[in-house]
């Protein structure tokens, strides 16, 4: 008994990412249009000085923009001087919020000061390409969207930490696109987010997460379904590359404060896609277990290994391709391995770490 209620759910799981495969094969790249629309683009910081010179000159070095663009840096309480690292050459606002609250309000403050109705946020310790910002100005004009998804990659780097963290922030990326094409989007990443102010301020008025210092992102998608236009921009040129972690400590921490918000979603498409992901990684750790103490058969686990690894393949493969990161994924086989163990920890810590953020507990 207890190994069909397994299969069951593993079978969920492969129906529901070969679904979102299909999606990532059959979506149009996004073509411009040359009509633009004039943005605010906020940056949050705190203690970024080693980012911020790189994100202002990327900023700067922005190809195709013919429209008006105001650049917010809200500077959140940084001990680091790190605002003296903006490129002198960049336009810019630097705004310092009042509250304490950490990053969330540092945002809304940006958003609140912007001239333009069309947003842009962006985190600190991120580079977009040279056509980024022509692309969403493009963008936000031809579809009219209330919410734009655009994709976020971390780079592979040189150790084979980095190149994991990059390769397992791909299949994040796929179910993000993959959802959000069939009108279910689960995901969003406000270190690269486009959005309407209107419908941001809508929102923000029927929001209950304000005693949450993260999770704005995901709050105000889940909060806009059903009442504004979500839309993925399918295109490489408005993805943005962050680093990976560079050691365990840092990416367990930055994984369980990511994990930690989610107890406060009610969004129903996130919860049931989240559970079934998160039963399916500690089902395959359950029946190796189960296996190895004879309670069920090898060929349980055998059938359970099978279908996750197949699936996440065409996951991570139509991913891969699309970004030109192929290369990563040699690394899936240990991946494969790592990866529910990887999970497993991540949600004990959950339950009893409180993570910290830039110096502050959240």
């Amino acid at each position: 008994m207890v190994g069909y209620l397994i299969l069951i759910i593993v079978a969920i799981y492969f129906v529901r990412i070969v679904f979102i495969v299909i999606s990532w094969h059959t979506a149009k790249p996004y073509i411009t249009h040359g009509q633009q629309q004039s943005v605010s683009i906020v940056i949050p910081f705190r203690n970024e000085k080693d980012n911020l010179a790189e994100l202002s000159e990327a900023l700067l070095a922005q190809e195709g923009v013919n429209v008006e663009v105001e650049f917010i840096f809200v500077d959140d309480h940084s001990t680091d001087l790190g605002a003296e690292s903006i490129c002198k050459g960049l336009p810019h606002q630097l705004i310092h919020p009042v509250s304490h609250r950490g990053k969330k309000k540092a945002i809304e403050t940006g958003i609140m000061s912007a001239r333009y109705d069309n947003i842009i946020t962006l985190d600190a310790d991120v580079v977009p390409g040279k056509k980024w910002l022509a692309t969403i100005c493009d963008a936000m004009h031809q579809t009219q969207a209330d919410l734009l998804i655009l994709p976020v990659e971390i780079l592979p780097g040189e150790k084979t930490l980095e190149k994991l963290q990059s390769l397992e922030f791909m299949s994040v990326t796929g179910i993000t696109a993959g959802t959000a094409m069939h009108s279910k989007p689960v995901m969003c990443n406000g270190a690269n987010l486009a959005f309407r102010k209107k419908a941001w301020l809508e929102t923000n008025q029927q929001r209950n997460d304000d005693h949450l210092a993260s999770g704005d992102d995901m709050f105000f998608l889940h909060q806009l379904k059903g009442s504004g236009k979500i839309m993925w921009l399918h295109s490489k040129d408005v993805m943005v590359g962050t680093s990976a972690m560079k050691d365990l400590r840092s990416l367990f921490s930055q994984r369980i404060r990511w994990s930690s918000k989610s107890i406060h979603f009610k969004d129903r498409d996130t919860i049931f896609l989240g559970t079934i992901v998160l039963l399916t990684q500690l089902i395959l750790l359950f029946a190796f277990f189960l296996a190895l103490t004879k309670t069920t058969s090898w060929a349980t686990f055998k059938w359970v290994f099978l279908f996750k690894t197949f699936a996440d393949f065409l996951l991570l493969h139509a991913v891969a391709r699309w970004s030109g990161r192929n290369k990563v994924l040699k690394y899936l086989p240990i991946l494969v391995v790592l990866h529910p163990l990887y999970v497993a920890i991540t949600l004990l810590g959950t339950l009893v770490y409180k993570p910290a953020w830039k110096d502050r507990k959240i």
